[in-house]
């Protein structure tokens, strides 16, 4: 695929992405216009879903620009996973919140031996919210568990378990949809799926921190996708 096609497809990808959070704002105002005071609230949340939805995709669009030309930056921290996990969870629960009006993501977590982690709190919580919404996306799953573990004093392992999807381990990619290369990344397939610009994100994030994934899946018994990257990464500057 050519410089012009390439620009051309990601064109198109992101009319595609704006589109639906555009359409939820401008409906929810003509029917905030000829509601009644009980509706308002609702229609209100709507629209902040829509301008929320709209910031995630230009948030995510910077973020893909800053890694190709070599400017994205990392602010390292000590991450506090409490935190990190509760705000994962809310993030998605907010993605989902207007298409699953019952549903609700919980998730738990465990540390082994990774009390203390120094690293960037912003995009190790992109990276996993990502790969959590995916996996809703894919199973309409209702409960996810992270491992946070250490393998070794500079390697990072993270294990994502939902015991809910329940698939087999040839159909893996449709969760991660690791196959971003330049050839195929804008093809007719990834271009009808929800979520676009965010799991090209997500293969941007995995390729700058030298992410290995691996899965494990078993019939009957849900999903394991396993991260494991460095804590310190040459590859990225720091401020």
């Amino acid at each position: 695929m050519n410089e012009e096609s390439m620009l051309n497809h990601y064109l198109r990808l992101i009319s595609h992405e704006i589109r639906t959070p555009l359409s939820v704002i401008s409906g929810s105002l003509g029917l905030l216009k000829r509601s009644h005071e009980k509706d308002r609230e609702l229609y209100m949340s709507y629209i902040e879903y829509g301008i929320k939805k709209l910031e995630s995709v230009l948030e995510a669009t910077n973020n893909i620009r800053w890694i190709n030309i070599g400017e994205y930056k990392f602010e390292n921290s000590t991450i506090n996973i409490d935190k990190l996990v509760d705000e994962i969870e809310k993030e998605v629960n907010f993605q989902f919140s207007t298409q699953f009006a019952s549903w609700k993501l919980s998730i738990s977590h465990n540390v082994e031996g990774a009390d203390k982690i120094i690293y960037d709190h912003y995009t190790l919580k992109s990276l996993l919210a990502i790969l959590c919404a995916n996996i809703v996306s894919f199973g309409n799953s209702r409960y996810i568990h992270f491992d946070f573990k250490k393998k070794d004093e500079s390697t990072l392992q993270i294990g994502i378990t939902d015991p809910e999807c329940n698939i087999g381990q040839e159909q893996i990619s449709s969760i991660l949809n690791q196959d971003f290369s330049s050839d195929s990344l804008f093809n007719k397939r990834i271009l009808t799926e929800p979520r676009l610009i965010h799991h090209i994100l997500f293969n941007e994030f995995v390729n700058i921190i030298n992410c290995e994934v691996s899965t494990e899946s078993y019939l009957g018994n849900g999903v394991k996708i396993i991260l494991a990257f460095p804590l310190q990464n040459s590859g990225i500057k720091s401020h």
